[in-house]
């Protein structure tokens, strides 16, 4: 048995790494890898080495737990399209005969919790349907390029979604999602008029110098939000500079929801950041726990100490 699986392990990475191989010899290792009961598999080709035909028995494979795609032209989709087992899927760069090619791809998925689509800029489908109950994460990714162009649409039909995480001018179709991170590139600004009625929960990472400005705007339009978390996942140059405007209104949702307030990565140097920090202990006056992780914790402590809108918050410095 344990030889078997080790097999299988190098079989998959193969199919990952072969840049040069042929489409029929994609084709083979494909069908050994399901005839073997596979649960992980990547697939890379690039398009200028032709185009592959995925065989129909990938599209049916009970085992698989997690499917890669990757700089993959998806010219067919068999009507029957079943992944028993799959719950983790990747579609990177793939490219679909039409919109309906994408349906069919996810439309049994009945343990789908985590769905990640990279677009690209010359992508010939536009509107992303997705009807997947079972799904908990969403990540939408799109190339620069994208963000000249028309924007990508994602239609959630049925989806349980705990996190979605957009690289792209995309909120606009997530009104009524509940929880939500995101990464947005600085040229990207707030939809005008979207307000997302049923998120609770908002992930931001502080990347980019208008990161602040970006959040102001999700929380003037995000009323019932209850959990906020900043958090720098990207590496910065040294002479960024980050600035923010005060909202002339206190958002709703500081006033009267927020509960848990978190701060990762927070150095403390910027006076900007530090205004931003007092300003949501000030006025999230139901705030129940509050976490800075700040290096020079006695200082920053003693300025904060004063600066708590709810009298039951407990600050955590770390």
């Amino acid at each position: 048995m344990m030889i078997g699986k080790m097999r299988m392990q190098r079989l998959v990475r193969m199919i990952t790494a072969a840049r040069r191989c042929s489409a029929s010899e994609i084709d083979l290792w494909i069908r050994i890898a399901v005839d073997r009961f596979v649960r992980d598999l990547k697939i890379r080709f690039f398009p200028k080495y032709g185009i592959i035909r995925l065989p129909s028995t990938l599209f049916r494979c009970a085992t698989l737990e997690t499917l890669e795609l990757r700089k993959v032209v998806i010219s067919e989709v068999p009507s029957r399209v079943s992944f028993q087992s799959l719950k983790t899927f990747r579609l990177l760069f793939v490219k679909y005969a039409d919109k309906e090619s994408f349906v069919r791809l996810i439309s049994d998925c009945p343990v789908l919790e985590d769905l990640v689509v990279e677009t690209c800029h010359d992508d010939n489908v536009v509107t992303f349907t997705i009807n997947v109950p079972s799904l908990e994460k969403f990540s939408i990714r799109n190339t620069l390029q994208d963000l000249e162009t028309e924007n990508d649409v994602f239609v959630l039909v049925e989806a349980n979604l705990l996190s979605v995480s957009c690289h792209a001018k995309v909120l606009e179709s997530f009104s009524r999602l509940k929880g939500i991170s995101l990464c947005l590139p600085e040229e990207v600004q707030y939809p005008t008029g979207i307000v997302l009625s049923q998120l609770v929960f908002l992930k931001i990472c502080s990347c980019e110098s208008n990161w602040m400005n970006m959040l102001m705007s999700v929380l003037q339009h995000s009323p019932k939000l209850k959990v906020l978390k900043l958090a720098l996942n990207h590496s910065v140059t040294e002479d960024r500079k980050v600035f923010w405007t005060q909202p002339s209104c206190v958002p709703q949702c500081l006033l009267y929801h927020l509960e848990t307030f978190k701060w990762r990565d927070y150095d403390g140097t910027d006076e900007v950041e530090k205004e931003m920090a007092i300003y949501i202990l000030n006025n999230a006056s139901r705030l129940v726990t509050a976490t800075i992780y700040y290096p020079d914790l006695f200082e920053w402590e003693r300025k904060l100490q004063m600066s708590r809108g709810s009298r039951s918050c407990k600050l955590t410095m770390g």
